[in-house]
């Protein structure tokens, strides 16, 4: 929708946009606020096959939660008679009558594991930290990159930013940061920009042991997300040659 509009002087007057499906990051929301006006209402759904609606955000809400040093992805408040709790480790567990009553074959589910990492915030609204299994392993650190990923997309030009993980010869994940800049912007200022600003986005133990500008995020399948596959094969690229961050 926003590559069709473009700078189209017939702008259509747009009430609300929904997205869910996937991560909402600060440059997607900011691109719609700047192409629909702000007279737009943007709602991002949390939610997932086995269970839907979870919990529902205002998109200024979630660059307001990065702009005053939060982390994470801001989900919301619980739809409904949606209930969410987290486990010891910190996974998000859901009920509600949105969730489905088993897999098939399987037991009926009360509580389903998303497979989803979170925090409750004092207001008792949700922030997703990282997904389960999407976790690097460097020493005795583990590293969810979505918990910093919406965080560096705030630095002045980043458009995407990915971290990838490839293991060394002992098993250490040698931790890859890629970042696209947005278009009209001077990719190498930008570069330089989230090599000095890393740090206020990310753990000490977590920074990147290389910084690697895309032309474009490579993107898979019919919803367009990102193509983790390519993106460790191409850490592995810059890691077997030992090109400089």
């Amino acid at each position: 929708l926003l590559r069709r509009i473009g700078g189209d002087a017939r702008r259509p007057r747009v009430r609300v946009v929904g997205t869910g499906a996937a991560p909402v990051l600060p440059p997607l929301i900011e691109d719609i606020i700047a192409t629909l006006g702000e007279g737009t209402e943007i709602i991002n759904v949390y939610g997932m096959t086995e269970m839907l609606p979870i919990a529902t955000c205002d998109a200024r809400a979630k660059l307001e939660h990065l702009k005053q040093g939060g982390r994470g992805d801001l989900l919301g408040k619980p739809m409904g008679d949606t209930k969410f709790k987290l486990a010891d480790d910190g996974e998000i567990l859901v009920s509600g009558s949105g969730l489905m009553d088993r897999y098939f074959g399987g037991e009926p589910e009360v509580w389903h594991a998303t497979g989803d990492l979170g925090t409750l915030r004092a207001d008792g609204q949700l922030v997703m930290l990282g997904r389960k299994k999407n976790m690097l392993i460097r020493g005795n650190m583990n590293i969810y990159p979505s918990l910093y990923e919406p965080s560096l997309c705030t630095i002045d030009g980043v458009a995407d930013a990915a971290i990838v993980g490839v293991p060394d010869r002992i098993g250490d994940d040698r931790v890859m940061l890629f970042v696209v800049a947005k278009e009209g912007a001077d990719a190498a200022r930008v570069l330089a920009a989230v090599k000095a600003q890393v740090r206020l986005h990310m753990d000490e133990d977590a920074l990147p042991d290389s910084i690697e500008l895309l032309d474009r995020m490579p993107l898979s399948g019919r919803s367009h997300k990102r193509d983790a596959i390519v993106l460790v094969e191409l850490a592995r690229r810059y890691f077997a040659s030992d090109t400089p961050a």
